[in-house]
């Protein structure tokens, strides 16, 4: 997939992004539906896999995906080009049963995630997520029921907050997918492990996520076109991509 957005030219491209918002807004509008070639991501179809996924994935897990089908993919920089937080069904939640009376959730009993994405920040159904070529589960081992409790405190914060198009990482009042996540996991220092911080991407945050050194995160599922990926071949096969598309 053509990248208008890599890692030699990122330096250049980032202050512009920051400077005239209105550029990633007009993009938004325009391709954010537009599809190349199929309907549908790999997954999307692939019912054995998604039955995989029901059985492994946990609320409070962070999910990566990449889209190739979509235009929006090629103009978002890195392999992994979006995150949110899978909290699952709501009436699982006991922290979150009072949102239940939110128009647009359908079911209490619906998986569901919560991201930043061009419409803001809200719940999405996880169908929506998996419509993708490749699809990334990270768990952050040791959540205890206060840093869950936290995390549903923050989430609240969040919620139905604008979206950042200028991908600022230091502006309270509007939210981009990564920086959702640093802000939900705040007892994580994901900020300080960026070499350059003002630039935090989906594939910073999988960098993050497969760094050996690091014990913050662990990946559980890992698919790639077509294929469930043995968990000891996930860093390498995801350090494979990002070394073709990735920004880092």
């Amino acid at each position: 997939m053509f990248k208008i957005a890599t890692k030699r030219n990122m330096d250049k491209l980032w202050p512009i992004v920051g400077k005239y918002e209105v550029v990633p807004y007009l993009c938004s509008k325009v391709v954010s539906r537009v599809k190349i070639g199929r309907f549908h991501g790999r997954l999307y179809c692939d019912k054995i896999a998604q039955d995989t996924i029901g059985s492994i994935i946990k609320p409070f897990d962070i999910i990566l995906h990449s889209q190739p089908h979509m235009l929006s993919d090629s103009l978002i920089p890195g392999f992994f080009t979006h995150t949110a937080l899978y909290l699952g069904p709501l009436a699982t939640l006991e922290q979150l049963h009072d949102l239940n009376k939110r128009s647009d959730i359908c079911s209490m009993t619906v998986p569901l995630t919560l991201e930043a994405y061009h419409k803001g920040v809200g719940f999405r159904h996880l169908s929506e997520f998996i419509d993708c070529d490749s699809f990334l589960i990270a768990r952050v081992p040791g959540l205890t029921l206060q840093l869950k409790a936290d995390i549903c405190n923050r989430l609240r914060i969040e919620l139905d907050k604008k979206y950042e198009f200028g991908f600022k990482l230091n502006n309270p009042n509007r939210q981009y997918c990564v920086k959702l996540i640093i802000e939900l996991f705040r007892h994580l220092p994901l900020v300080k492990l960026r070499a350059q911080p003002l630039i935090f991407l989906p594939d910073h945050l999988c960098e993050i996520v497969i760094n050996n050194d690091c014990d913050l995160f662990e990946t559980v599922f890992y698919y790639h076109r077509g294929r469930q990926i043995p968990k000891h071949l996930h860093s390498q096969m995801i350090r494979e991509q990002m070394a073709v598309t990735g920004s880092v």
